[in-house]
């Protein structure tokens, strides 16, 4: 199972929602890519913190990107 969450400027909810997808993937393979639309306040920080626990963390650099969620949705796709 694959979940994309499109992000910018995320930090102080990103690490909630991950822990929260990673408790729900009973025991099936999963794969989590995140994709940055841009973010400056720590959101990417919170990623590289998570992979280290959770190598079913992928992030994504979309900082070139358009602004918005299907853009960052598509890229991570």
């Amino acid at each position: 199972m694959s979940v994309v969450i499109p992000v910018l400027d995320a930090a102080t909810t990103l690490g909630q929602q991950l822990t929260a997808v990673l408790a729900q993937r009973d025991g099936l393979p999963l794969e989590i890519v995140v994709v940055d639309n841009g973010s400056t306040d720590g959101t990417v920080d919170v990623v590289r913190s998570m992979q280290e626990r959770s190598p079913e963390v992928v992030l994504l650099d979309g900082s070139d990107l358009p602004r918005g969620g299907a853009a960052a949705k598509n890229a991570g796709v």
